[in-house]
């Protein structure tokens, strides 16, 4: 900032070095308010005063770059949530729940909420973009080697066709009840049922591994009757015997049993 016989004039301002001096100057000339005149020349000068000098336009310039900069630093510091949700429900359908998840990703579990259901209290949707560093934590969470809490409830496809093939077998709903230590009407619920308890389902994996290829005793004619009525049962309501299905297949919904035609009404 120089003096003049006019008063101070702005070092930058072109107009005010002029012939006509800050007198000609829409920006710093008598007309504008004392306070208005001495703010300093920069990027607040050319914003609110429309300042268009060398200096401010520098500044401005400047801020602008910065800007673009910091907003860069950070995008690149977040990843898009999508495949990180789409783990996150993976791992649900294993048996985790988000706390649980949220424990064995390392980080609170307000922030799983977040990614999945967005903020609380508010209806702006889930979370668009995270964290590099929360969506690697989260997807390092392997199921395989972190099991589910027991009380934790998982898809019951799997379930529910080691039953039936069981059933396919010749074993009555009786035996496996007692087996599994539960009562004919809890086995029938399960077998028709929908999600089960993680431990459930565990516990029914391991009897069909036990049992898939054993048939039940035929010796009398009691007991031929009975594993008749069962195989009968089965084929009725296209239940697919252990055979049809593929180990990597029995616990995906979409999969279908080979060689078994479904009635329309059949259970999967």
């Amino acid at each position: 900032m120089t003096t003049t016989l006019d008063g101070p004039v702005a070092t930058g301002c072109e107009t005010c070095k002029g012939p006509g001096g800050k007198k000609d100057c829409p920006v710093h000339g008598d007309t504008v308010e004392l306070a208005t005149r001495v703010r300093p020349h920069g990027r607040a000068k050319y914003v609110f005063e429309g300042c268009h000098c060398e200096v401010c336009r520098k500044a401005n310039t400047a801020y602008a770059q910065k800007r673009y900069r910091r907003n860069a630093l950070r995008r690149s510091a977040t990843v898009e949530s999508g495949p990180v949700r789409e783990h996150v429900l993976r791992l649900k359908a294993a048996g985790l729940g988000l706390p649980r998840i949220a424990e064995l990703a390392g980080i609170h579990k307000q922030t799983v909420q977040y990614l999945m259901h967005g903020a609380a209290g508010r209806e702006s949707g889930p979370a668009r973009r995270i964290r590099r560093a929360t969506a690697e934590l989260i997807l390092a969470v392997d199921p395989a080697t972190a099991p589910p809490m027991d009380l934790a409830v998982v898809d019951g496809t799997g379930t529910r066709r080691r039953l039936q093939a069981l059933c396919a077998l010749g074993w009555s709903q009786t035996v496996l009840g007692r087996r599994l230590g539960l009562s004919q009407q809890n086995l029938s619920a399960l077998i028709n049922g929908g999600g089960v308890r993680w431990t459930r389902s565990r516990q029914v994996t391991q009897l069909y591994d036990e049992m898939w290829n054993q048939k039940p005793a035929e010796d009398t004619a009691i007991q031929r009757r009975d594993v008749a009525a069962v195989r009968r049962n089965a084929v009725r309501r296209g239940w697919a015997p252990p055979m049809a299905w593929d180990d990597d297949a029995i616990d995906d919904p979409a999969a279908r049993p080979a060689g078994v035609r479904r009635p329309a009404r059949a259970a999967s």
